[in-house]
């Protein structure tokens, strides 16, 4: 297979055999499982980071992993706690093609194939690993479309709920009770009650509301039609409701809107 790719003469081709290489070297010299652990391109705080927290509190030994992103703050600051990965390095790229387990609170093409969207001298390898969806809220509507089986071949589907649990394995996603976990997501290990008088409120975003994703930093940019909706003249006049701030004040409640 090697030779064959090789003799294409492409110069991606070339290179994708010299990755081929370095990750089969690499899966010589480990012989622990290699799991490759992370949350949006550039940015953590989400199931990916509190997975990772855990893993290296507990000092897990029973594989050899790591947080990947891209550099920046977030970069630095998990650094002083593991071992992290650049995600726009040579590095990251044969790690991915050695890991056994790729796990994120993210499931775009991006997650589970680092090579640009061009996997052809790759598939082979690409379709072996075992991809876990943490999530990164809880699945209300049906998105079977997009995290169905064929599409996504998931491992694991972490869910929350019974409720939720039931809607993917009824559903149209073509999973069974094997491959969804009903766990609850990582983060939720890491909430605290500290008896504040906060009402935090955390609406969800809309998709009919998102414009393209930017393919550079795996994040959806906002459509011109977000300042004139409905979506947000709801926030708005909540946020804003005389009655509210008053019962606010007189109880002596804040609210963080996130």
């Amino acid at each position: 297979l090697l030779k064959e790719i090789w003799r294409s003469n492409g110069f991606a081709e070339r290179k994708a055999v010299v990755a081929r290489i370095l990750a089969a070297m690499y899966k010589k010299l480990h012989k622990k499982p290699l799991w490759l652990i992370s949350d949006r391109l550039g940015r953590a705080s989400d199931n990916g980071e509190a997975l990772f927290n855990y893993l290296n509190e507990i000092k897990f030994a029973d594989a050899s992993y790591f947080f990947a992103i891209r550099g920046g703050e977030d970069y630095t600051r998990l650094k002083k706690q593991g071992r992290v990965v650049d995600r726009a390095s040579l590095k990251y790229k044969i790690l991915h093609l050695a890991a056994d387990m790729i796990i994120s609170s993210h499931a775009e093409d991006f997650v589970t194939n680092p090579f640009d969207y061009y996997s052809q001298p790759y598939k082979d390898i690409l379709c072996q690993k075992k991809f876990v969806f943490l999530q990164h809220g809880v699945t209300k509507d049906d998105l079977s479309s997009w995290l169905n089986r064929y599409a996504k071949n998931i491992s694991g589907f972490v869910v929350s709920s019974p409720a939720e649990e039931k809607s993917i394995l009824e559903g149209n996603y073509g999973y069974t009770e094997k491959e969804v976990w009903l766990t609850g997501m990582p983060r939720f290990d890491r909430l605290e009650n500290k008896g504040e008088k906060f009402i935090t409120i955390l609406p969800t975003w809309r998709r009919y509301l998102a414009g393209e994703i930017d393919i550079s930093s795996g994040e959806w940019k906002n459509s011109e039609s977000v300042k004139n909706s409905e979506y947000m003249r709801f926030w708005n006049g909540l946020l804003n409701d005389e009655k509210l701030a008053c019962a606010l004040k007189k109880h002596g409640y804040r609210i963080l809107f996130v």
